[in-house]
C-alpha cells in the first residue's frame, strides 16, 4: 500500500483509524463515532446484514466496487444503501485533509 493513500474504510465500524485486530475481525456494535448501531457484522470473515442475515459483498465496499454477479448482495455494509459501498458511505470516517494552512 502506498503510504500516501488513505487507510481503507472498515466495512463494519466505518472507521479509517488502525484497528487492534484485522478489520475482517471487527466486532464492534457501534460505528467509529458511536453515533449509529453497525448495520453489518462479520462472521467467519464474511459480512452479514444484521437485519436480514444476507451475505454482503466485501468487494462492493471498496472504492473500486464490484461488477461480478454472485450471491452476495451489493449493498453498503455501513447503512444498507445499494448506491454505494462502505468507502463512500456518509457515515464513514473522513480522511483528514492533507492541505494544512
Amino acid at each position: 500500500m502506498n503510504p500516501n493513500e488513505p487507510l481503507p474504510t472498515c466495512a463494519v465500524c466505518l472507521g479509517i483509524d488502525p484497528h487492534t485486530m484485522p478489520v475482517v475481525e471487527c466486532l464492534t456494535d457501534k460505528t467509529w463515532d458511536s453515533k449509529h448501531e453497525t448495520f453489518s457484522k462479520q462472521s467467519n470473515c464474511t459480512l452479514i446484514s444484521k437485519a436480514t442475515g444476507q451475505c454482503i459483498c466485501t468487494h462492493w465496499q471498496w472504492c473500486n466496487s464490484c461488477s461480478e454477479r454472485h450471491s452476495h448482495v451489493h449493498i453498503c455494509s455501513g447503512c444498507g444503501s445499494a448506491s454505494h459501498g462502505a468507502h463512500c458511505c456518509p457515515r464513514a470516517q473522513k480522511c483528514p485533509s492533507s492541505n494544512s494552512i
